[in-house]
């Protein structure tokens, strides 16, 4: 039986997803030391919160197109299709520009010979 992406039920992967996030970044805030201070991390910590950001980056690069997927094929059953269409266009084009914005900071980082 192949795998059919729009029968999963992505609801619980995005609210997984977002508490996932939230607490992530506030046991890094907790653990990890302040951006101004001459203090380096440990390293256990530190790796261990890479990885786990990593993990969490894959997984949102699965569950986020996915979501997508899902909700365009609802489109022609909605009753409110202009309402429906304008929300999802608007949450596609953010959800586009995000990694698009990141990508470019990261190569104009690499490329500008200077760190900020």
């Amino acid at each position: 039986m192949p795998f059919q992406v729009h029968k999963v039920n992505i609801g619980k992967h995005l609210l997984f997803l977002c508490l996932g996030w939230a607490g992530l970044l506030v046991f890094s805030a907790v653990v990890l030391p302040p951006l101004d201070s001459h203090i380096p991390p440990q390293p256990a910590i530190y790796w261990s919160v890479v990885t786990i950001m990593v993990a969490f980056a894959l997984y949102t690069a699965i569950v986020l197109p996915a979501y997508l997927y899902q909700s365009w094929r609802k489109f022609a059953a909605v009753p409110n299709k202009t309402a429906y269409g304008i929300w999802l266009g608007f949450e596609t084009l953010l959800l586009l520009a995000i990694p698009t914005w990141l990508a470019f900071q990261l190569v104009g980082r690499l490329f500008s010979g200077r760190s900020r």
